[in-house]
């Protein structure tokens, strides 16, 4: 269960942490490549990373209705949610994800970084995994058949979700 998940991180990161020297000072360039090696030693052991900056928001009690009872996103969450989208598309594609496809039993553990916690956890998961769908990270969002959501309160820190995928 999430006790054996967490051994398996912890082993991940120690093999990780053991590849790479460790120095606190260091030029952001060396930091990106760190970032890319780290991201590369995740998709050999089937795991995907982001790190998505921004608030996701809620879909699900933000739609407005039209005349003629079509509905839409008003546009600042629908610019949020595009924003993700981007990001997530844009590091897949710098660090030449592939979706994990084929296999239909995948597991999707996020950490919120949010400044309150006025936060609807279970509906932003939702978006977050439209967003992953939307961006190819994800074949499809119906194959995930594990999750875990935790938040994360501080004022003091950006907005933003850590996100990961891996095969059950």
């Amino acid at each position: 269960g999430r006790e054996m998940d967490s051994r398996r991180r912890k082993d991940y990161e120690g093999e990780y942490a053991k590849s790479i020297r460790s120095d606190s000072e260091t030029s952001p360039t060396l930091q990106t490549v760190r970032k890319d090696a780290r991201a590369m030693h995740l998709q050999q052991t089937h795991m995907i990373e982001l790190i998505l900056q921004g608030r996701v928001p809620s879909k699900k009690n933000a739609w407005k209705a039209r005349a003629g009872g079509k509905h839409y996103l008003p546009s600042q969450i629908q610019a949020d949610i595009d924003a993700l989208v981007i990001q997530a598309q844009a590091s897949k594609h710098r660090l030449d994800l592939k979706p994990i496809q084929g296999k239909k039993r995948l597991r999707v553990i996020a950490e919120f970084f949010v400044h309150d916690e006025h936060i609807d956890l279970d509906n932003a998961f939702t978006t977050l995994l439209d967003v992953l769908q939307k961006a190819g990270v994800i074949e499809n969002d119906r194959y995930v058949r594990a999750f875990g959501v935790e938040e994360h309160v501080d004022p003091q820190r950006e907005e933003s979700v850590r996100v990961n995928v891996m095969p059950l």
